[in-house]
């Protein structure tokens, strides 16, 4: 248990770790099932990627209470099946808090210039029945004009 403890702290200080990790996480994939849930998602279907999420959630439910633990699990979901990824696991971590601080709050539109972000607050926000919307701040002018 100490051993994963100090894996997982290693790889949120070095980002080669995290990467290295995730890499190997892909490589022995031997269902594909990885794949396949990358290929569902790029085509703006998040059926069996909700179910695999809820099924996880479930398998661990004392450990997801907040907004905040969704969507964390969520975008390092995304970023294992290379969906949308990022180099550092802390910009993970990041971009869930900051996604679920505009769901929190309940706000119609979360306003970010990073595309990668907007596509799993897109993921989260479906699977979590959340209304918000990520949107350019480009868009967000243009949506209120």
């Amino acid at each position: 248990m100490s051993s994963s403890i100090n894996d997982n702290n290693k790889s949120i200080m070095d980002p080669k770790t995290y990467r290295k990790r995730r890499n190997e996480n892909m490589k022995n994939d031997s269902s594909g099932i990885l794949n396949l849930f990358k290929k569902e998602l790029e085509m703006d279907n998040f059926h069996n990627f909700s179910q695999f999420y809820y099924s996880f959630v479930n398998l661990c439910v004392d450990s997801f209470r907040t907004i905040y633990d969704h969507t964390n699990v969520i975008f390092l979901l995304l970023d294992q099946i290379y969906y949308a990824t990022d180099k550092e696991q802390k910009n993970i971590q990041l971009d869930a808090q900051h996604s679920a601080n505009a769901a929190i709050i309940r706000s119609k539109y979360f306003l970010t210039q990073d595309d990668r972000l907007i596509k799993k607050a897109k993921i989260a926000y479906s699977i979590l029945n959340i209304d918000t919307m990520p949107i350019k701040i480009d868009q967000f002018i243009q949506e209120v004009q």
